[in-house]
């Protein structure tokens, strides 16, 4: 039953990041209003993108205890995660500067480092 919830957070991560990406892309293309919407809507799923990627990373290395021994021997896998991590964090830190193009290609780094850690 836990394998279930591990997909099921999985997915919810997938469609946030993808609403977080898309919402960030929205922000770039448009001024005013659609904007102020887009990067609302983007901020919202930052958090929710934070908080799953931190319960996916919990729930990773409870069901697969060796997960500690396969980062600790692959760089690549280190990369991998770090990436995400700083995607993560550098979308929030250029949003904050309100430098659309960056914080849209941080939370694309994002993306990309979550599903390489997962290959």
């Amino acid at each position: 039953m836990q394998n279930i919830w591990y997909l099921v957070t999985i997915a919810g991560a997938g469609l946030v990041a993808l609403t977080m990406q898309g919402a960030w892309w929205v922000a770039l293309r448009t001024a005013g209003a659609e904007q102020a919407r887009a990067k609302q809507i983007a901020r919202s799923a930052w958090w929710a993108a934070a908080a799953l990627t931190a319960a996916i990373a919990a729930m990773s290395l409870a069901l697969h205890p060796g997960l500690w021994a396969a980062f600790a021997n692959d760089a690549r896998r280190d990369l991998a995660a770090t990436m995400a991590l700083a995607g993560l964090i550098g979308a929030k830190l250029w949003d904050r500067k309100e430098t659309e193009l960056l914080t849209f290609f941080a939370s694309a780094g994002y993306i990309f480092g979550m599903v390489l850690t997962a290959a």
